[in-house]
């Protein structure tokens, strides 16, 4: 099995209304055509009253779809429904790592709060093996620890898919309660201390600064939908947040 994450451009001509619904749409169809574990992405999140992370979301998708076929040789006509839906679309072949998974079936319905997802490449001569080192060995504990996520995924690039598609090397899900969207220290998980907030935010600030090329980060907010009936695999470490 291989996952395939596409992301995704609005159609200019379309709202976000009517383009949402046609992505919501295609749950059914992409079943239809083996596509196992879907997930779509909307636009539904309004943009945060101050947002720091503006310039990270000014060429940023719209949305996204991702799910699992047996093989991505086999995407063809799956593929083809993603792309006729966009108006720019970007495809990859991923790794797919969850740390915080999602406990409850699938329902087809809109999950709690709303899912950042973010692309990136890693800095300039920074080896993949000491990427994956940093990020999955010892970012990862950082990220849970500092930041109010119920679900965590880490998507390690294996290929692009589709001609033109942003050079990153992983792609992360994280998803935040609603009000992290416009409370810094409901973000941050520092609800009530001003303490806690500094530390959460240097502590996020100086692990990512290892690994990441900030010039490279695209940003968006989604809507998160599930399809299918499935879960994540009960595992001790999923849906526990441990502070330091």
């Amino acid at each position: 099995m291989e996952k395939l994450f596409y992301v995704l451009w609005r159609p200019e001509a379309l709202p976000k209304a009517v383009w949402s619904n046609q992505l919501l749409g295609l749950a059914a169809p992409l079943a239809g055509q083996g596509a196992q574990r879907v997930r779509i992405g909307i636009p539904d999140v309004p943009v945060p009253d101050d947002d720091p992370y503006e310039a990270m979301r000014a060429t940023a998708p719209s949305g996204f779809i991702s799910f699992w076929l047996n093989t991505a040789s086999q995407r063809g006509d799956v593929e083809r429904l993603v792309v006729q839906a966009a108006g720019r679309c970007a495809g990859y072949a991923v790794q797919e790592s969850t740390v915080l998974g999602n406990a409850t079936p699938a329902e087809a319905a809109r999950e709690g709060g709303f899912l950042q997802v973010c692309g990136f490449t890693a800095l300039p001569g920074l080896s993949r093996a000491a990427l994956w080192d940093h990020w999955l060995g010892h970012h990862t504990a950082v990220a849970v620890e500092t930041q109010s996520t119920t679900f965590y995924n880490q998507n390690i690039v294996v290929r692009p898919l589709t001609e033109g598609a942003p050079a990153w090397d992983a792609i992360v899900e994280e998803r935040f309660p609603a009000a992290a969207l416009n409370r810094r220290d409901v973000y941050f998980d520092a609800v009530d201390s001003p303490q806690r907030m500094a530390e959460n935010v240097q502590r996020m600030a100086e692990s990512c600064g290892r690994f990441i090329d900030f010039n490279t980060i695209t940003l968006m907010n989604c809507g998160e939908y599930r399809f299918g009936g499935w879960a994540d695999a009960p595992a001790p470490h999923l849906g526990e947040k441990a502070r330091p």
